[in-house]
Formats: C-alpha cells, sequence, structure tokens
C-alpha cells in the first residue's frame, strides 16, 4: 500500500529524542508515516555520510511506491535542503521549521566546533546548492519562521522563491516546539 513518509530531520541536540519522538507519534494519521532521521551532529563524522543515509532512506521509500517529504528542524533544515537538491525529483515536499540556512558566518565558534558536520553543511549550502534550486524546485519548498528567534535570525529562514508561513511565537525551542505540537496540522499540510 502507499503511504506519504515524512522524514524528519532534527537540529542540534538529537543525541536526545525523546520529546520529539512522543511529539511526532501524534502525527500519524491512516495512510501517513513519520520518521525520524537523526543526523548526531555532534559525533564529530562527516557531513557526507549523514546525508548519504537521508538519501538512501528516500531512494528505498520512493522504490517501495511511497509519496515522500522532508521537514528540516532548525540544524536539520541545512540538511534537509541538501538532500532536496540532490533528490528534488523523487520528493513531494521540503517544510522548514525555524532553519538555519542562510549566512554560515554568523555560525558560532562552540557550534562549528561542537558539531562540524552541521557547519561542513552549511558551507556547502553556499558553495553552489541554493543557487543551483530552480524555480520549479523552490515553489515545492516553505519555511515557518517565528515572529523572533534567540538562535537562529529569522531573516536565515529565508531562500528566495519558496513560500513562508508564520509562527505566532518568540524563542527558537518554544517556536519549535509549537509548530509540532499545536501547529503539527499546518506543517502536515504544507508536507503533503
Amino acid at each position: 500500500m502507499t503511504m506519504r513518509i515524512i522524514l524528519y530531520i532534527p537540529g542540534l541536540g538529537d543525541h536526545n529524542l525523546r520529546g520529539q519522538r512522543l511529539v511526532l507519534a501524534a502525527w500519524r494519521r491512516r495512510g501517513l508515516r513519520v520518521e525520524i532521521c537523526q543526523m548526531n551532529w555532534n559525533d564529530k563524522q562527516p557531513f557526507e555520510p549523514k546525508l548519504r543515509k537521508i538519501i538512501d532512506r528516500i531512494d528505498a521509500l520512493v522504490a517501495q511506491g511511497h509519496i515522500v517529504s522532508l521537514v528540516g528542524v532548525s540544524a536539520g533544515a541545512s540538511a534537509a535542503v541538501h538532500a532536496f537538491a540532490r533528490r528534488s525529483d523523487k520528493l513531494a515536499k521540503l517544510v522548514l521549521i525555524c532553519g538555519a540556512i542562510q549566512h554560515p558566518e554568523e555560525v558560532g565558534e562552540d557550534t562549528k566546533r561542537e558539531n562540524p558536520a552541521f557547519w561542513e553543511s552549511m558551507l556547502a549550502l553556499h558553495d553552489g546548492v541554493l543557487d543551483k534550486l530552480t524555480d520549479i524546485e523552490r515553489r515545492k519548498i516553505v519555511s515557518f519562521v517565528p515572529k523572533s528567534d534567540d538562535v537562529v535570525n529569522p531573516k536565515n529562514m529565508r531562500i528566495d522563491g519558496i513560500g513562508y508561513e508564520s509562527l505566532p511565537t518568540h524563542g527558537h525551542v518554544q517556536s519549535i516546539a509549537y509548530a509540532i505540537t499545536v501547529g503539527a496540522r499546518r506543517i502536515i499540510k504544507k508536507a503533503y
């Protein structure tokens, strides 16, 4: 049976996903399944093998006849954009929540040191990946942006030519929590 599958890519701190796993279990609906693609951002391993796991999972699910979308959260948005850029022909949609996409120069030194794969991901996005997204691809992307964010500046959540949805929230963790709980119906609808 064909299912709609959301591959959920969490941000930094994904070594502790208990709360997100509980929330995402509530996203399950008839014909919809959510899978978490844990990046293990702080394990000091390079970015490319992490990205390869996402791409391999996309390929496997599509080969089984499923309809696949990506949801990238915070730092996970950078990985989601990479995967989307490589497999946009196989993906239905890309949804970003408080996504760290623009201005890699604003990433703090501690974050770079503790999460080198994220830093690699950010640099690579600006080494041609974002520029190569076509208008058709950009129309399949939506970014959920809060009123303010104390970790990722909302201006860094933007890509020219994509759709935007406002979150009525302030703060990074608070906005993500709101989006995946109270705002889950909107997220799921945009991922379809």
